[in-house]
C-alpha cells in the first residue's frame, strides 16, 4: 500500500487544485522551482496524517493552512491522498475490495475539520484507528525522519537509546499491561486489607457477640423450662388450697352474714338521728343569715366607699407633695444662681471700681500731655515768629501753616533757618524736638486711655446684666415661694380632709367586728348542733367500715368468698389447661406434683426471683442468636474462601508479571540483537570500510541501556565526539534507518535530513534494505540516480 496521487485544492501556496502523480512504490525523491513548493507537498502529507500538533509543520497555524489566509476568496483547504491497495499484503481491514483508496481532509475558515476515507465521512478517531491498522502511528511518527530526528539521536543517552528500541520492539504494550497487572495487584491488596479489616472490625466481633448471645439464650431456655416445672408444683399447690378453702368457706359464711345483719340495724338508727339533727341545723343557719345579712352589707359598702376616698385623699397627698418637692428644688436652684450672680456683682463692682480709678488717672495724664503737646506747639510758633520777624510775607504764611500742619512748617522752616545763623537753627530744631516728644506721649496716653475705657464699658454692661438676672431670679423665687406655701396649705387641708376618712374607716371596721361578735355568738348553738351532726356521721362512718371489714375477713374468720373461690379456680383452669388433664395427680408422690421433693411454698419464692431474673434477660436476649450465628458462620467462611481466591490470583499475577518481565527482557534483547545487525549493515553501505554496533550498558546483569558505538577498519571510536559532523549524521541517520527496518512501514518520509543523504549510496541502501515500503523523500539537491517529482 503506497502514496499514487495527491489532490491539493486551496491549501497554502495552491489557491487552484493540481494534482502530484507519478508517486512510485518504491522510491521516489519530490523537488520543485523551490523550496516552498515541496516544503508544501510534505505539508499536505502531514496535514492529512494529522501529525502537525507534534511541531512537523512548517506552519503550525491552522489559519494560515489556508491559501493566503482565506483573504482570496479561498475558505477551505483540502488535501487528498490516494493509497494504491493493490497489495493484498498490507490491505487494511475493511477494505480488502478496494484498489484504491482515497483519504482527504478539509479545513475550513471558522477551523472547523472533516475527514472523508472514500468519500464517507468519518471522524478524527476514526482516522487515526485507520492509520495505526496500516501501521502509520501518528502518535509515534517513526515513519517521519527530520533534520530534527538527527540531533535528538546524536543527544540521547544510553538510556534513551534504549527507550527508542524498546518503543520499536512494542515494548509499551508489555508496560501498559504491565502497569495494569500492577494496580489489580493493588486492588488485590487493598480487597484482602478491607477483607481483613472487615473480618477483624465487623465479622469476628458479630460472631464473638452472636456466640455471647446464643450462650444467654441457652441459659434463658433452661430457665423458662425451671419456671414451667416450679409454676406447675406452686399453682398446683394453690389450686388445691382453693378447693381446701371453697369447703370451710360456707361454714363461715352464715356467721358473718349474721353479725353484718346486726350492723345494718344499727345503721338504719343512726341514719335517722342524723336526719333530725341535720334539719335542726338548717333552721339555726337560716335564722343567723336573716339576722347579719341587711347590717353587714351596708357597712361594707360605707366601708368600701371610705377606702376609696382614702385611697384617692393618700394618692393627692402623694402628688401634691411631689409637686412640692419639684418646686423646693427649683427654689434652691434660684436661690444659689442668686447668691452666684451676687458674688459675681460684687467681684465686678470691685474690678469696676479699681478700672475707673486707672481710667480717671489715666485721662489726667492724658490732659497734661495734650497741654504739653498744646505749649510745645505755642513754643515753636513762638521761636519761629521770632526768625521771621524782619520777613513780613514768610512770617505770616508760616504762622498760617503751624496751626493747621505741623510737616509743612517743619518743611518751611528748613528753607527759612538756612539763612539764619547756627544758634537759630540749634533752638529751632530743639523746639522741633520737643513738639514730636510731646505728641508721641499725647497718642500713647489717649491710646491707654481710650483702651481703660472700653475695657470700663463691657464691665459696666455685664454688670447692669447681673443686676437684671438678679432682679429677675429674685421675682421668680418670690412667686415660688408664694406657689409653694399655696401647695403645703393645700396638703395640709388634704391630710386633715384625709384623718377624717381614716378615722370614719377605723369606726366602720370597729362596727363589723362588734357586728360579727354579734354572730358568732349567735353561732355558738350552731356550732354545737354541727358537732353533735359530726359525731353522728363519723359514727355511721365507722358503721360502714365495720361492715367492709367483715366481708373482708375470709382468711381470718369467714375465709374467701365461696365465688371468688370458684372463679379463682376457674381463672387457673383457663390459663393453665394442664390443670384439668394432671388435676387427679396433685400432690401425690412420684410424680411431677410430688411436693415431698419440691416445697410448693419455696417453689413460689424460686418463682418469683427466676422471674425477675427472665424478665431481665428478656431485654437482651435474642431469640435469633442461633440463626444469625449460623449465617454469620457461614458468612466468615465465605469471606475467608474469597481472602484465598485473592491471594492465589494476585500469586498467579505476580507470576505472570515475573513472566512477562522475562518475556520482556528477551524481546528486548532479540530487538537489540536484530538492530544491532541492520545498523551494522546500514552504516557499512553508507560509508565503506565503517562499521557500527550497539554496545550494552549493565547495571547487576540488568540490561539500562545502549550506547552507540563506531570503528573504521576494526579501530573502534571511543565517543562519537571523535566523529566529523558528516559522518555523526550518517550514524544516527543509519540507527534511524535500522529503527524503521526493524519495524517497517508502508511509508516513509525523509526530509532535509542531511547533505549526506545526496550521494549515490542512498538510493542502494534504501533499494537493498526497504523494499516493501514507499519512500518519499525532499532533498536539499538533485541526484540523477533517483527518480523526481516536480511539483510544478
Amino acid at each position: 500500500m503506497y502514496i499514487k496521487s495527491i489532490l491539493i485544492d486551496g491549501f497554502k501556496s495552491y489557491g487552484g487544485q493540481i494534482e502530484v502523480h507519478g508517486f512510485d512504490a518504491e522510491f521516489t525523491v519530490i523537488t520543485g522551482f523551490d523550496c516552498i513548493k515541496s516544503s508544501d507537498i510534505l505539508d499536505s502529507i502531514c496535514f492529512v496524517l494529522d501529525i502537525m500538533n507534534l511541531g512537523q509543520m512548517t506552519n503550525t497555524s491552522l489559519q494560515h493552512l489556508i491559501y493566503q489566509n482565506g483573504q482570496a476568496d479561498v475558505t477551505k483547504a483540502n488535501v487528498t491522498l490516494i493509497f494504491d491497495n493493490t497489495n493484498p499484503s498490507q490491505c487494511p481491514l475493511g477494505y480488502e475490495k478496494c484498489r484504491e483508496i482515497s483519504v482527504s481532509r478539509e479545513l475550513s475558515v471558522d477551523g472547523k475539520n472533516k475527514y472523508v476515507i472514500n468519500g464517507k465521512t468519518v471522524h478524527s478517531k476514526r482516522l487515526a484507528k485507520f492509520f495505526t491498522s496500516i501501521r502509520l502511528n501518528v502518535e509515534n511518527p517513526n515513519f517521519l525522519i527530520r533534520k530534527e530526528c538527527i540531533t535528538k539521536v546524536l543527544n540521547k543517552k544510553p538510556k534513551g537509546i534504549l527507550a527508542i528500541i524498546e518503543i520499536a520492539a512494542g515494548i509499551h504494550l508489555y508496560e501498559a499491561k504491565r502497569e495494569a497487572a500492577i494496580k489489580l495487584i493493588e486492588k488485590k491488596d487493598s480487597k484482602i486489607l478491607e477483607i481483613n479489616t472487615l473480618l477483624r472490625d465487623e465479622i469476628e466481633p458479630k460472631l464473638e457477640n452472636l456466640k455471647r448471645e446464643k450462650l444467654a439464650y441457652m441459659e434463658f431456655q433452661k430457665i423458662c423450662r425451671d419456671i414451667e416445672c416450679l409454676t406447675r408444683i406452686h399453682i398446683s399447690f394453690s389450686y388445691l388450697k382453693y378447693k381446701e378453702a371453697l369447703k370451710s368457706t360456707e361454714i363461715n359464711k352464715e356467721k358473718l352474714i349474721t353479725e353484718i345483719d346486726a350492723i345494718k340495724q344499727r345503721i338504719t338508727e343512726n341514719e335517722k338521728e342524723r336526719k333530725k339533727i341535720k334539719e335542726k341545723f338548717k333552721e339555726l343557719k337560716k335564722i343567723i343569715d336573716q339576722t347579719k345579712g341587711e347590717a353587714m352589707k351596708e357597712i361594707k359598702a360605707e366601708l368600701e366607699c371610705e377606702l376609696a376616698n382614702k385611697g384617692i385623699s393618700e394618692g393627692s397627698l402623694k402628688t401634691n407633695q411631689h409637686i412640692i418637692d419639684q418646686e423646693e428644688k427649683k427654689l434652691k436652684t434660684i436661690m444659689k444662681m442668686i447668691e452666684d450672680n451676687e458674688r459675681s456683682l460684687q467681684s465686678k463692682e470691685k474690678e469696676m471700681s479699681k478700672v475707673k480709678k486707672i481710667f480717671q488717672d489715666l485721662k489726667k495724664i492724658d490732659l497734661e500731655h495734650t497741654l504739653a503737646y498744646e505749649n510745645a506747639q505755642k513754643k515753636y510758633a513762638r521761636v519761629m515768629g521770632d526768625i521771621s520777624s524782619n520777613q513780613d510775607s514768610q512770617t505770616s504764611s508760616l504762622q498760617d501753616q503751624s496751626k493747621t500742619n505741623a510737616s509743612i512748617i517743619s518743611q518751611m522752616k528748613i528753607k527759612v533757618i538756612e539763612d539764619n545763623s547756627s544758634d537759630v537753627k540749634g533752638e529751632l530744631k530743639k523746639a522741633a524736638e520737643l513738639v514730636k516728644k510731646a505728641k508721641l506721649k499725647a497718642k500713647k496716653s489717649r491710646n491707654n486711655w481710650k483702651k481703660h475705657k472700653q475695657e470700663y464699658n463691657v464691665l459696666c454692661i455685664e454688670i447692669k446684666s447681673l443686676k437684671r438676672d438678679i432682679a429677675h431670679a429674685k421675682e421668680q423665687r418670690s412667686c415660688l415661694v408664694h406657689k409653694i406655701s399655696k401647695l403645703k396649705a393645700e396638703q395640709q387641708e388634704i391630710r386633715n380632709k384625709n384623718a377624717i376618712v381614716v378615722r370614719k374607716v377605723t369606726e366602720l371596721r370597729q362596727n363589723i367586728n362588734e357586728q360579727k361578735d354579734k354572730i358568732y355568738s349567735q353561732s355558738k348553738e350552731l356550732r354545737c348542733v354541727y358537732t353533735k351532726l359530726k359525731e353522728v356521721e363519723e359514727r355511721h362512718k365507722e358503721l360502714h367500715s365495720e361492715i367492709k371489714r367483715k366481708e373482708s375477713e375470709p382468711h381470718s374468720r369467714v375465709g374467701p368468698d365461696s365465688k371468688d373461690l370458684l372463679q379463682k379456680m376457674q381463672n387457673l383452669s383457663l390459663k393453665y389447661p394442664w390443670i384439668n388433664e394432671d388435676k387427679e395427680y396433685f400432690g401425690i408422690k412420684n410424680t411431677r406434683y410430688d411436693y415431698c421433693k419440691e416445697d410448693p411454698i419455696e417453689a413460689g419464692h424460686k418463682l418469683i426471683a427466676m422471674n425477675e431474673q427472665k424478665v431481665k434477660m428478656e431485654r437482651n436476649i435474642n431469640p435469633r442468636a442461633t440463626v444469625l450465628l449460623a449465617r454469620e458462620g457461614r458468612n466468615y467462611q465465605k469471606l475467608i474462601r474469597r481472602q484465598k481466591i485473592i491471594e492465589q490470583d494476585k500469586n498467579k499475577m505476580k507470576t505472570v508479571l515475573c513472566k512477562m518481565d522475562e518475556n520482556k527482557r528477551e524481546k528486548v534483547e532479540k530487538a537489540w540483537m536484530v538492530m544491532d545487525g541492520n545498523l551494522n549493515n546500514i552504516f557499512s553501505n553508507l560509508l565503506h570500510g565503517a562499521q557500527a554496533r550497539l554496545n550494552p550498558v549493565k547495571d547487576n546483569n540488568q540490561l539500562i541501556g545502549l550506547e552507540i558505538k563506531v570503528g573504521f577498519n576494526g579501530t573502534w571510536k571511543e565517543s562519537l565526539d571523535d566523529l566529523s559532523d558528516s559522518q555523526r549524521s550518517l550514524v544516527a541517520l543509519s540507527f534511524l534507518l535500522a529503527l524503521l527496518k526493524f519495524s517497517p512501514s508502508p511509508l516513509y518520509i525523509l526530509d532535509e535530513i542531511s547533505v549526506a543523504l545526496d550521494t549515490q549510496n542512498i538510493s542502494n541502501i534504501l533499494k537493498a534494505h526497504f523494499t516493501s515500503s514507499q519512500l518519499i523523500i525532499f532533498p536539499l539537491k538533485h541526484n540523477n540516480s533517483m527518480k523526481y517529482i516536480t511539483s510544478n
